[in-house]
């Protein structure tokens, strides 16, 4: 079984994480993702649901614990 893929949309003024399943989605607040009970079918489905892109996902995350981690450089020798 593969893992589900989770996208982010915005409806309004929050940002949800939901995948095709209908579990519950997750919404962005104040930088942590809290899972609701809304599926994620509706949150996709929502007419005014506009899909973040990475760039714009980056800026909203950016400096905050939902910020994933990026791995250290490495190989750079002087």
């Amino acid at each position: 079984m593969t893992p589900a893929l989770r996208r982010v949309y915005r409806v309004g003024g929050s940002v949800f994480r939901a995948n095709r399943l209908e579990s519950g989605a997750e919404y962005l607040k104040e930088g942590q993702w809290v899972w609701t009970p809304i599926p994620s079918s509706s949150i996709i489905d929502h007419p005014q649901a506009m899909e973040v892109g990475q760039e714009d996902l980056a800026a909203l995350l950016a400096g905050s614990p939902a910020e994933p981690a990026r791995p250290a450089a490495r190989g750079v020798h002087r």
